[in-house]
């Protein structure tokens, strides 16, 4: 069996990774607008807590650090907005 040549196997490689291209759906964000507004918030917070710290609070920079990274951060990963139209009983049983 001959070998095919350094050429042929880049033309190869080449029409592989065009085909894998076309058939590539585009990369959409699971996050949406309201994601990142809520993140920013929590990010906030947290910044606000830091700052509370460096006056020397030592109640309030605590829990604002705790609503921050252990409720407002998990709540923005969690968070899935219903986006469904009509009621659940129309979208169970379609019409015939």
């Amino acid at each position: 069996m001959a070998r095919k040549s350094p050429a042929t196997r880049d033309k190869r490689k080449q029409q592989v990774s065009r085909r894998r291209d076309r058939n590539r759906k585009p990369y959409v964000s699971p996050f949406g607008n309201r994601h990142y507004q809520l993140f920013g918030g929590g990010l906030l917070v947290i910044a606000v807590g830091f700052v509370t710290m460096g006056f020397g609070s030592i109640t309030l920079a605590p829990l604002l650090m705790i609503v921050g990274y252990c409720v407002l951060i998990p709540m923005v990963l969690m968070w899935n907005p219903i986006t469904t139209t009509g009621t659940e009983a129309e979208q169970k049983s379609p019409q015939p």
